[in-house]
C-alpha cells in the first residue's frame, strides 16, 4: 500500500511539471534593455476584444536572470478603483483591488499548473500585484521618460464595467457611473491611451494613490475614482514553464506554458503581506547641513547646447547675436511666440494650453532666458529704490510702469513682500513677512513656521552672484546663515516646486486650487525658467503640483512658486504678455517690485 502510495506521488509530481517536448529553454529569456528594448511574452490569458473574446496576455519582460523574469502587461486590461469606500481607505494590502487581483484576477487569468509559477517578490504579499510609483520612473526597465509611461487598454478594458467584489458606499459619484463602461482616455496625436495606477499610496493624501496621468506624467487621484487602468505585474519562476514558442518580439512573443492542471487553485483569500518597514517618501523634503558658500561668477555662463528657434537671425555658437548685429525682437501674438536676442540675452517665450485636471481650458506661457554676462542677473528692481520697503499703496506702481523705468528686457512679478507689510502696517507686529533680502540687505524677517498650512507657506529662494540660486523651507536657515552662504537677495513666497531636480513634496501639501500662479526657476547658471498661468478673468488657472510637474519638465534643479492671481505678470520689451486682470484699466495690479533682467534702450518710460 505504501509502495502504491509513493509510485501515484511521483506520478503527480511529474504531472505537475511542464512537458519538455518540442520546448526551448526558458534561460533565453531576457528582460529591458537600452540596446535591444523591450522584450515580450505570451503567460496565461483573459478577455481581450470587446465582446469577451479571451486571448494571450502579452507582458513586457522587465527583468529576466536566476531563473526568474518579472512581467508587466503591455495592456491594461480592466477599470478599477483601488477601493470603493475610498473614504475609508486602509491601505493597499487591504484594499478592494488587491483582494480582486488576488483571489478572482489569478483564477481568471492563470490555470492551476500557471498559478504555481507565480512567486511572491514583493512586500504587499501578493502574487499579482501593481508596480510601484518608484519604478514607474526606472530607467533601467523602460520608464526613461513621460511617453514611455503611455498606456492603452484592450477593446476589452474599454467596454468592462467594475468587477463585482468593488464594494461602493452610497451616496456615492463612482456608484452612480457602475456598470457604464468608463476607461478615461486622452489623445496624443492619433494615439489613444488611458491613466494606470500604482500600488503605492500619497505620502500626503492617505486616501489617493499614485498614478500615471496625461502625457504620462506621474500624478495622484482619490482611490475611488473606477476610470483609471489596471496593468497587473507578476514574477514568475521560469523554471516551473516552457517556453514553447517565439523570439521575444513585439511581434513574436516568447510563448510560456504550464504542464499539468491538477494543482491547486489560488487560496480565496489573498495572503497576508510580510511585515516590512515603510520606507520614507523619496520626495521628502531635505535639509542642508550647514550653508556653504556659493562661488564667484565666472568669466562667461557656459551653455549647454540648445537648439534655438529658427526664426532667430543667425547666432553665434554660444546661441547670441554676433558683435555689432542690433537686437532682434519678434512678437507673434496671433502664434503664441515671441523672441528676443542680443550680444548678451536670449529669450524664447511660448504660449501653450490645455485643459487642467478639472477639464478646463488654461492658457499658460513658458520663458526660457539664457545670459551670457554673469553681470547681467536676474534680481528685483523697483520705480523708486528709496522707497523699496515703502508699504503705502500710492507708491506702488504698475509692472509695465517699473519695467520702463529700468529698461529692462524681460520681467515677472516676484514675491510681492510688500503687500504683507502693508496688511500688517507694523514689520514687528501682526503676521508673518517670510525672509526679504535685497541687495545684500535684511529688511524683513519674520520667517513663518514650517508645519504650518496656511497659504504662502513663505519659502526662500535665494539668488546669488554666479546666476545660480538654492531653495529654503521656511526657517531652515536664518537670514544672517543665508547671506553668509553669498546669497544677494531671497524671493520669499513657495511652496518649493522643485529643489536639486526633484518635485518636493511642498508642492504638494501646498496650493491645490486652480489658480492664475508664476513660477521661476533655474536649470543652470545663466539659464532660467519662468512660467506664467492666466486664469479668473481669462481662464481656469492651475495647481501647484501642475506647476512643479511643469517645471522639472522644462529642465529646472531648483523653482519656486511666487505671488500668483491677479499679480501674475510675463513682461518682454515693456508689453505685458500674459492676462492678469483688470486694475483700473491696467491689465495688473500695483505693485513695488518686479524680478527683471537684461537692458534696452528700446524700453522706454511712456512707450
Amino acid at each position: 500500500m505504501r509502495m502504491k502510495s509513493l509510485i501515484l506521488l511521483l506520478l503527480a509530481l511529474i504531472l505537475a511539471l511542464p512537458s519538455i517536448a518540442g520546448a526551448e529553454s526558458t534561460e533565453e529569456i531576457s528582460g529591458y534593455s537600452r540596446a535591444e528594448g523591450h522584450r515580450y511574452v505570451l503567460f496565461g490569458s483573459y478577455p481581450t476584444e470587446e465582446d469577451g473574446t479571451v486571448k494571450p496576455i502579452l507582458w513586457r519582460v522587465l527583468k529576466a536572470g536566476n531563473g526568474e523574469a518579472w512581467l508587466l502587461s503591455e495592456y491594461l486590461l480592466f477599470a478599477a478603483p483601488i477601493h470603493g469606500d475610498y473614504q475609508h481607505y486602509a491601505g493597499w494590502e487591504s484594499s478592494d483591488l488587491y483582494k480582486y487581483l488576488n483571489e478572482v484576477f489569478i483564477n481568471d487569468a492563470f490555470s492551476a499548473g500557471e498559478q504555481l509559477a507565480l512567486l511572491i517578490r514583493t512586500e504587499d504579499g501578493a502574487r499579482v500585484t501593481l508596480i510601484t510609483s518608484d519604478e514607474m520612473k526606472d530607467a533601467s526597465i523602460g520608464f526613461a521618460s513621460n511617453n514611455d509611461r503611455l498606456c492603452e487598454g484592450t477593446p476589452y478594458a474599454s467596454v468592462a464595467v467594475d468587477p463585482p467584489i468593488f464594494e461602493l458606499p452610497a451616496p456615492n459619484f463612482w456608484k452612480e457611473q457602475r456598470n457604464q463602461p468608463h476607461l478615461f482616455k486622452y489623445q496624443k496625436g492619433g494615439f489613444k491611451y488611458s491613466p494606470w495606477w500604482s500600488r503605492t499610496r500619497s505620502a500626503d493624501y492617505p486616501h489617493e494613490h499614485r498614478r500615471i496621468m496625461d502625457e504620462g506624467k506621474i500624478g495622484r487621484i482619490s482611490t475611488g475614482n473606477s476610470d483609471l487602468g489596471v496593468r497587473p505585474t507578476v514574477y514568475i519562476d521560469l523554471s516551473a514553464l516552457a517556453l514553447t514558442g517565439g523570439s521575444g518580439t513585439f511581434a513574436d512573443p516568447w510563448v510560456l506554458s504550464a504542464g499539468a492542471e491538477e494543482a491547486p487553485a489560488a487560496p480565496t483569500e489573498a495572503p497576508a503581506p510580510e511585515a516590512t518597514a515603510e520606507p520614507a517618501p523619496a520626495d521628502a523634503p531635505q535639509t542642508d547641513p550647514a550653508p556653504e558658500a556659493t562661488p564667484a561668477p565666472a568669466e562667461a555662463f557656459p551653455q549647454s547646447a540648445v537648439e534655438a528657434d529658427p526664426r532667430f537671425p543667425a547666432l553665434t555658437a554660444e546661441g547670441f547675436l554676433p558683435e555689432g548685429e542690433e537686437e532682434f525682437y519678434l512678437a507673434d501674438e496671433e502664434n503664441g511666440l515671441w523672441l528676443y536676442a542680443s550680444q548678451t540675452l536670449r529669450i524664447e517665450i511660448n504660449r501653450r494650453s490645455a485643459p487642467n485636471a478639472k477639464r478646463e481650458e488654461t492658457v499658460w506661457y513658458e520663458a526660457h532666458i539664457y545670459s551670457h554676462d554673469p553681470g547681467q542677473l536676474f534680481r528685483p528692481y523697483h520705480y523708486d529704490e528709496k522707497l523699496i520697503a515703502d508699504w503705502h499703496e500710492n507708491k506702488w506702481k504698475f509692472p509695465g510702469e517699473i519695467v520702463a523705468a529700468n529698461h529692462l528686457v524681460f520681467a515677472i512679478n516676484s514675491d510681492h513682500f510688500i503687500y504683507r507689510v502693508a496688511r500688517t502696517h507694523d514689520p514687528d507686529g501682526g503676521g508673518a513677512l517670510g525672509l526679504v533680502i535685497r541687495n545684500g540687505e535684511i529688511l524683513f524677517e519674520k520667517q513663518k513656521n514650517p508645519a504650518s498650512q496656511a497659504y504662502p507657506p513663505l519659502d526662500i529662494m535665494a539668488l546669488y552672484p554666479d546666476g545660480s540660486v538654492r531653495v529654503f523651507v521656511t526657517k531652515d536657515l536664518t537670514g544672517k546663515e543665508i547671506l553668509s552662504t553669498g546669497a544677494t537677495d531671497t524671493l520669499s513666497f513657495g511652496p518649493i516646486l522643485v529643489q536639486d531636480g526633484e518635485i518636493s513634496v511642498r508642492s504638494k501639501q501646498f496650493g491645490e486650487t486652480f489658480q492664475p500662479r508664476t513660477a521661476f526657476g533655474t536649470a543652470e547658471p545663466g539659464h532660467y525658467i519662468a512660467v506664467v498661468v492666466e486664469g479668473r478673468s481669462s481662464g481656469h488657472g492651475q495647481s501647484c503640483i501642475w506647476l512643479a510637474q511643469k517645471m522639472q519638465e522644462l529642465g529646472c534643479l531648483n523653482a519656486i512658486n511666487l505671488d500668483g492671481g491677479g499679480t501674475a505678470a510675463m513682461v518682454l520689451m515693456g508689453v505685458q504678455i500674459n492676462k492678469s486682470g483688470n486694475f483700473g484699466g491696467q491689465n495688473h495690479r500695483l505693485v513695488n517690485e518686479v524680478l527683471g533682467i537684461g537692458y534696452s534702450e528700446k524700453v522706454q518710460p511712456g512707450d
